[in-house]
């Protein structure tokens, strides 16, 4: 009965990590470019990807996006959404956050 336990835990495990894998990313080109450039936010992603629900852009004083805040449904929690981003941006992230401080 145990190992039937630990394998659907498995399952679902796997499951939960294949979806956090499988989030549809910024694009990071887009930064230090003009809005009025022709540049998708968003990087494409694969029919079963998990989009953003919102992405907010901050432009600067010269009229570049310099920033970008990108939400995702809340069934992802913040540490799926850390792997799944480290997944491709693992050398910009930063090894302290507000919350480890």
């Amino acid at each position: 009965m145990m190992k039937y336990y630990f394998a659907i835990l498995t399952v679902l495990m796997t499951v939960a990590y294949a979806d956090a894998q499988d989030l549809q990313h910024f694009n990071i080109a887009v930064l230090n470019q003009s809005p009025q450039n022709n540049i998708a936010l968003l990087l494409p992603g694969t029919a079963k990807a998990i989009k953003p629900i919102q992405v907010l852009t901050d432009i600067n004083d010269d009229g570049y996006i310099y920033a970008a805040t990108v939400t995702y449904p809340a069934k992802i929690t913040l540490e799926q959404a850390r792997q799944s981003i480290n997944s491709l941006y693992k050398q910009y992230e930063k090894t302290h956050s507000a919350t480890t401080l």
